[in-house]
């Protein structure tokens, strides 16, 4: 009995080792997480030579630790492909840009307590001789948590970055000055009559400054009658680049807003020759649409038919097969 009992008691004392060293473990492992929120997510400033401007972003602290934050403004640029910006290393093309906070500096941390919120303003001033161009800017907030107890000094500290991408066009007039062209438009030129339609459209900018996609792609079946109308999401196409666009949906969660998703139609089933409008143009641009053709075409129920026949053929022979045998 004495035996049964130190073995118990020696199980008990390993399991709590055991749970304790995986606490630890738990402890050393995941990170501090860091939650920093920032509004406007983006910024979009036209301004003229010689002029001023300023933009209030306000930054909350929605984690549980304080952070050390620490401001900078670096530049970024489109990928060349989707358009979505690289943010750069640093800050080799727009020097006009200070904080006009008289507590913060770029480049200088200062501290924001859990639960709370600061509003950074952004001053910009640009020269009268500047040339009318875009500036493509992200201010960033690096953080670091603040004020770590003995047992959170045990585990990896979450470093996080946040940023707000800065679109600032240079103009003597302030209008847009962008140019907007279909750069490759994607179809199937024949698909299955059960198969949903799908479309990839890229645009390209090939003017001055960025503008905002606008028109829609209308699908209409063998009697010209219009089956579907697949509005463009208004997204921006940087000056001199591609980007892939999205179709435009009502926001579930916000009705005065949209959400981007794929060009798609999806039908219980197509037939025949369908005729595909493209209509994309930019602000204070007037372009004709560009028209493509789909032919819907029984492909599936086709090859099912032609399974049955084959298998039925086969079963024919069969049969006849072991009857003359």
């Amino acid at each position: 009995m004495k035996h049964i009992k130190r073995t118990s008691i020696t199980i008990l004392l390993f399991c709590i080792f055991v749970f304790a060293v995986r606490q630890t473990f738990a402890q050393t492992t995941n990170p501090i997480r860091t939650t920093l929120t920032v509004t406007p997510p983006l910024s979009e400033i036209i301004i003229k030579p010689g002029k001023t401007i300023t933009q209030a972003f306000t930054i909350k602290n929605e984690g549980g630790v304080d952070l050390e934050v620490t401001p900078s403004i670096v530049d970024f640029s489109p990928d060349g492909k989707t358009g979505a910006p690289i943010v750069l290393p640093n800050n080799a093309n727009f020097p006009f840009a200070s904080l006009e906070n008289l507590d913060k500096k770029m480049n200088t941390p200062f501290k924001l307590k859990a639960g709370t919120s600061d509003q950074l303003v952004v001053h910009i001033t640009i020269p009268e001789k500047a040339e009318e161009k875009e500036y493509y800017q992200t201010l960033i907030f690096k953080t670091q948590p603040l004020g770590l107890n003995s047992l959170d000094n045990t585990r990896s500290i979450s470093n996080a970055w946040i940023g707000v991408h800065m679109l600032i066009s240079v103009s003597n007039t302030g209008e847009q000055l962008g140019n907007l062209t279909t750069h490759s438009f994607e179809y199937p030129k024949v698909i299955d009559m059960f198969s949903p339609l799908v479309l990839k459209l890229t645009a390209k900018n090939t003017g001055k400054n960025y503008v905002k996609a606008q028109g829609d792609i209308k699908i209409s079946n063998m009697m010209n009658d219009v089956v579907k109308v697949l509005p463009i999401l208004p997204e921006n196409v940087l000056a001199q680049s591609v980007r892939e666009l999205h179709a435009s949906i009502p926001d579930p969660n916000d009705p005065k807003s949209a959400t981007a998703v794929p060009f798609e139609y999806r039908p219980l089933f197509l037939f025949g020759p369908h005729r595909i409008e493209v209509n994309l143009y930019a602000e204070r641009q007037t372009q004709e649409p560009q028209a493509f053709m789909v032919y819907a075409l029984p492909i599936s129920p086709t090859l099912a038919v032609l399974a049955l026949y084959v298998a039925h053929t086969l079963r024919k022979k069969y049969q006849s097969a072991q009857t003359h045998a």
